[in-house]
């Protein structure tokens, strides 16, 4: 039933409006399952690293061929301003340093995730991966030029 100040309005107009609620209606569905999947995906707990990890990445900023950023690290954890805990589990990020030791890793990381979310293989990614660093080895790009191609595999 209409009401006289909405009289103005034509078959049209109102076939828009009740479309336009029925999508309304399915956005607000497909955000609530969104947020329903996103929610199941989250860890239960905050990530927990092993001492094994600690000691692992200790070992590996000790060695003398270490990046810069990575004995930066161990100088804070031996200073006592961190732990390799923190840094593994995410807490320390806020850090600067931190920040500059695992930032050139993620854009390869987020290529790989994103190689698998395209349905490769790890032997194709591995491959990918090996390849993209022989041809970084010899044109020293930056290491950022993985090409999942065919002749690659």
């Amino acid at each position: 039933m209409t009401t006289p100040e909405q009289d103005w309005r034509t078959p049209e107009v109102r076939r828009a409006e009740a479309e336009l609620d029925a999508s309304m209606d399915a956005m607000e569905e497909v955000l609530r399952s969104a947020q329903e999947l996103q929610d199941s995906l989250r860890p239960a707990e905050e990530p927990v690293a092993s001492e094994e990890d600690a000691r692992a990445i200790e070992r590996e900023a000790a060695k003398p061929d270490a990046p810069a950023e990575l004995r930066a690290l161990q100088r804070k954890v031996e200073a006592g301003d961190l732990s390799w805990r923190d840094v593994l589990e995410g807490r320390a990020y806020a850090d600067p340093d931190v920040r500059a030791a695992l930032e050139p890793n993620l854009s390869r990381m987020g290529t790989t995730y994103q190689l698998f979310q395209e349905g490769h293989t790890l032997d194709e990614v591995v491959e990918a991966h090996r390849q993209s660093q022989r041809r970084n080895d010899d044109d020293d790009d930056g290491g950022e030029n993985i090409v999942l191609r065919h002749d690659s595999w």
